[in-house]
């Protein structure tokens, strides 16, 4: 067998759950460390919520954060980070209409590590994913954010998210879905519609020269769509979205919660 590039999405994928992964998994992706073939990380989160689970895979190899727009290498010094950002003057915009600035509850940018909070509520914190206290908080009206941003999340009250969509569908300047997980689906993401998570395989191939083709991709949800058909063998979970089931190569039987990626490579690699 050629050697092969594991991608792994987190939320709904790897993970049981918001806080914790399941140990078939953590089981598994240990034996296969011990082989050539590499594992990676890609996920829509940033570094500071992903690392943990990181370093309980016991990985050392390149991880993507915000569905692909910022990639880094944390044991290569010399690998410089990827940071792909959205337009803020499109953002800016957005920020200053009427039926934004009326409906929502609360909004944030992020770049690499630094989060531009639109309005200050300590209650809001627990969305932004904080695992470590010098975490840098600017509070800014977002309307006068002048940092390209790698990512952009909108809560809405559900009453106006359609409102809102319709308003962002106006702007090419980039795309915007909204969350559909229990307990996020007043959440809309605003997204560089140029890049996403097969941008982070293209990335990871070149750095160890493993061609597309020898890359499996595993996740669960929307932004997943583009790595798991651009990778040579596309995967999803049974608790995926419709949308990604309907592109993925392989379908498995089993959710995250039963270990399914686990049970998955340890089959697909003998281990």
């Amino acid at each position: 067998m050629n050697k092969k590039v594991i991608v792994l999405d987190l939320d709904g994928t790897t993970l049981d759950s918001f806080e914790s992964i399941n140990k078939k998994n953590v089981e598994v992706i240990n034996k296969l460390k011990e082989t050539e073939h590499i594992v990676c990380i890609a996920t829509g989160r940033p570094f500071r919520s992903s690392k943990k689970y990181y370093n309980l895979l016991g990985l050392d190899t390149m991880i993507a954060n915000f569905n692909g727009t910022h990639i880094i290498h944390p044991f290569d010094e010399d690998f410089d980070d990827v940071l792909l950002t959205i337009d803020v003057k499109a953002l800016n915009k957005v920020m200053s209409t009427d039926v934004v600035r009326n409906n929502i509850e609360n909004a944030f940018c992020e770049y690499a590590d630094e989060i531009y909070l639109h309005k200050a509520d300590p209650e809001f914190h627990q969305f932004l994913l904080i695992e470590e206290k010098d975490t840098p908080i600017v509070h800014i009206d977002l309307a006068k954010l002048d940092v390209n941003p790698n990512s952009m999340i909108i809560k809405v009250d559900e009453e106006y998210v359609h409102d809102i969509m319709d308003e962002l569908a106006k702007y090419d300047e980039f795309g915007f879905r909204r969350w559909t997980s229990e307990g996020f689906t007043g959440f809309i993401e605003i997204f560089n519609k140029v890049h996403s998570k097969a941008t982070a395989l293209e990335y990871i191939s070149k750095y160890y020269n493993v061609p597309i083709e020898d890359f499996i991709a595993i996740g669960d949800e929307e932004n997943d769509i583009e790595m798991v058909k651009h990778a040579g063998t596309g995967v999803c979970v049974q608790n995926a979205s419709p949308k990604l089931k309907a592109v993925a190569d392989i379908i498995l039987d089993k959710i995250n919660k039963e270990g399914a990626v686990g049970h998955f490579l340890e089959e697909y690699f003998n281990l």
